[in-house]
């Protein structure tokens, strides 16, 4: 026997939808989600895929600026030899 919510239930009957101490029974069937039309679909992925780029586009400019920014900061600072 198992207890499941404070009841004890014998193992048969475990799988079998239990009412919770709050009341709620079976649950309800969901209700299907609305269609999405293929438009709204490429839309989507196409706004996911452009951020996915426009993230990888500003990381990479980071690293190219903080490239220049060195090598300028090598050509200005350092002591000759």
């Amino acid at each position: 026997m198992d207890d499941v919510f404070g009841l004890t239930v014998p193992k048969a009957t475990r799988l079998v939808a239990v009412p919770t101490p709050q009341g709620h029974g079976v649950p309800q069937p969901r209700s299907p989600k609305p269609t999405h039309s293929a438009g709204d679909e490429f839309l989507t992925r196409f706004a996911r895929n452009a951020n996915l780029v426009a993230m990888g586009v500003a990381k990479n400019l980071q690293k190219v600026g903080n490239r220049i920014k060195e090598g300028i900061d090598d050509i200005f600072y350092r002591r000759p030899k």
